[in-house]
């Protein structure tokens, strides 16, 4: 009786697996992905009119979160708006650092960037000797403001996690300054949080919530 019962018990084991084996190469066949995305003007000065357009802009560099991320976010807001808003004339992020090494700003510039960092300001002087330099009336100046990831399980079997969430939430804003008077003149923001469910799912990785937030601010900018 008892060697039935381990028998018995092997066999609806057995018959588990198979299932299992079944429901996994069924999930394997796909990713199931959600996103939930949200883009919204902040603020508009009422100085703000079409004809910045014309005076040009240039990227600053990104601030908020770790080093890597920063440039990435630099990267990432060129690539969106040289795609999605041609109608913008922007000087690229790195042609732009270039423009102010060449010039002898550097140290004026690390130190604006170090005080926007706690005050939220950019400050005036400094952004005059940018446009000088550049040639653009106004600078475009990314945050991010906050990038959490996190995992769940959905689905164990005999003690394994077999289906898993991978979550990434992003929310980025996109200062407009003009660097004449030292206003900001625009502000957008954009929010975007990416989830992965899949036995074999990896992390959201940074660049693909951080595109889907840039993508709507892009199509807020005046």
């Amino acid at each position: 009786g008892f060697t039935k019962g381990i028998n018995r018990f092997s066999a609806r084991t057995g018959c588990l697996c198979v299932l299992l084996l079944v429901f996994l190469s069924a999930c394997g066949g796909g990713v199931f992905t959600q996103v939930t995305t949200d883009g919204r003007e902040s603020y508009r000065s009422a100085t703000l009119s079409e004809e910045f357009k014309a005076d040009g802009m240039a990227l600053l560099t990104a601030t908020g979160g770790g080093t890597e991320n920063k440039k990435l976010l630099g990267d990432i807001v060129e690539e969106v708006l040289k795609a999605k808003r041609p109608d913008l004339h922007i000087i690229p992020y790195w042609k732009n650092l270039s423009i102010i090494n060449m010039s002898g700003l550097t140290a004026d510039y690390a130190g604006m960037l170090e005080e926007y960092e706690s005050t939220g300001i950019l400050n005036r002087d400094t952004l005059k000797k940018l446009k000088d330099a550049a040639g653009v009336m106004y600078f475009l100046q990314p945050r991010l403001v906050s990038f959490e990831q996190s995992q769940s399980n959905r689905f164990s079997f005999l003690g394994l996690s077999l289906i898993k969430t991978h979550e990434s939430r992003i929310k980025v804003y996109l200062e407009l300054w003009n660097a004449a008077t030292g206003e900001i003149i625009w502000i957008g923001v954009g929010d975007a949080t990416v989830a992965i469910e899949n036995y074999r799912a990896r992390p959201v990785p940074f660049e693909t919530a951080a595109r889907y937030a840039v993508n709507q601010i892009a199509a807020k900018i005046p």
